[in-house]
């Protein structure tokens, strides 16, 4: 198969040949160890790049020295369960960096070059007892020709072939899948079942669209991991694996665990509390749990914190001032006042046909009247 430029190698130019792609790809490497070499290139299956133990399973024990992580509140992807994995070169650490003194507001801790996060989505039936895979995505943070760092961003789907083999390809068109889930939710207990004939696997370009933006890192940068969402005690999704594979790392507060894994640094000692949580650390609550902001369970300052939370996952990566939606004027920044920058009685200004023929973004004490709540 002849592989396009733009999917041999994401922006770095010149694009390596097939030959060099196939050589970085097709490497012998050691087992339990990462193809650290093959990260230079776009390989056309994941197992290639050797991330998990099990290389038919993203939900195995990573190699090398990847370590698994969870969000407070995470990106809704159709009830999609997730299983994301940090892996860092040998030798490097990540830098702490919160948003508390105004110089990363919207950023992630900073990874070191060669860094890969890698997210799979399953679709999880408990009744069953099953559990779909259906995509990884990776983010890789290369180094172009110029010495410039940018993070590229691959997606892989989830096959089986005629033995029953579970494969992956390479996908930068994209695609769909039919899907089924049927689980309890592992933070509001709430039974979520229902279906989809048509999940949206993104292309390049749609994940360029939420990934680049100009507060963030060159290319298609991480959103998630930063130590307001991280601050928490490490549990998968999905009771689905047990205590198999990433079910089995232990389930104490994250960001400690990175420091006493040598994968990061800067960070400042956490003050734990009985839940795992580092009180002396910036967290953004589970959006969906009442309470959990730390104020009384639906009180008006716990349902704004857990909104912002659910905004700033879902929204704030394009709807900030240097953000693709910078052009609507409605900022959803976590530290921005709640103002009319936020959307309170403020009309739209470049939402076309998305307003829902109302005529404000937010209307305090009436979400039917409010654009927000319609889109």
């Amino acid at each position: 198969m002849t592989i396009p430029p733009f999917e041999r190698s994401g922006a770095v130019d010149p694009a390596p040949s097939e030959a060099e792609i196939a050589r970085l790809c097709d490497q012998p490497v050691h087992s339990g160890r990462v193809n650290w070499g093959a990260m230079a290139v776009n390989c056309p299956r994941l197992d290639q790049y050797n991330l998990f133990a099990d290389p038919e399973d993203p939900r195995s024990t990573p190699n090398g020295n990847g370590v698994p992580y969870v969000l407070n509140s995470k990106l809704f992807s159709d009830y999609a369960t997730k299983y994301r994995v940090a892996f860092l070169p040998p030798g490097t650490r990540a830098v702490y960096r919160d948003g508390q003194d105004g110089n990363n507001l919207n950023g992630t801790i900073h990874f070191p070059n060669g860094t890969v996060l890698a997210k799979t989505f399953a679709f999880t039936d408990e009744g069953e007892g099953t559990e779909e895979l259906v995509e990884t995505r990776l983010l890789i943070k290369r180094t172009s020709s110029t010495g410039g760092a940018f993070w590229d961003g691959l997606t892989y789907i989830w096959d089986t072939d005629s033995n029953g083999q579970a494969v992956t390809r390479l996908a930068p068109e994209g695609g769909t899948r039919a899907v089924t889930w049927h689980y309890q939710d592992d933070v509001s207990g709430e039974l979520l079942t229902g279906s989809t004939p048509a999940y949206a696997i993104p292309n390049a370009n749609q994940c360029i669209t939420c990934h680049s933006n100009d507060d963030q890192e060159a290319g298609s940068a991480p959103i998630g991991p930063k130590p307001r969402n991280m601050n928490r005690a490490y549990a998968p999704e999905s009771s689905f694996m047990g205590t198999r594979g990433q079910g089995g790392f232990p389930q104490v507060n994250q960001l400690q665990y990175w420091v006493d894994q040598g994968l990061l640094t800067n960070a400042p000692d956490p003050v734990l509390d009985g839940k795992g949580v580092a009180t002396n650390i910036e967290r953004l609550p589970h959006w969906n749990l009442p309470g959990d902001s730390g104020a009384t369970a639906g009180s008006n300052e716990d349902v704004e914190a857990r909104l912002r939370a659910y905004l700033e996952v879902n929204c704030q990566h394009c709807h900030n001032d240097r953000g693709a939606a910078s052009n609507t004027g409605y900022y959803l920044d976590h530290f921005r006042e709640v103002d009319a920058s936020y959307g309170i009685c403020k009309k739209p200004t470049a939402t076309g046909g998305g307003s829902c023929g109302r005529q404000h973004i937010v209307v305090p004490g009436n979400a039917g009247s409010s654009i927000v709540e319609c889109r």
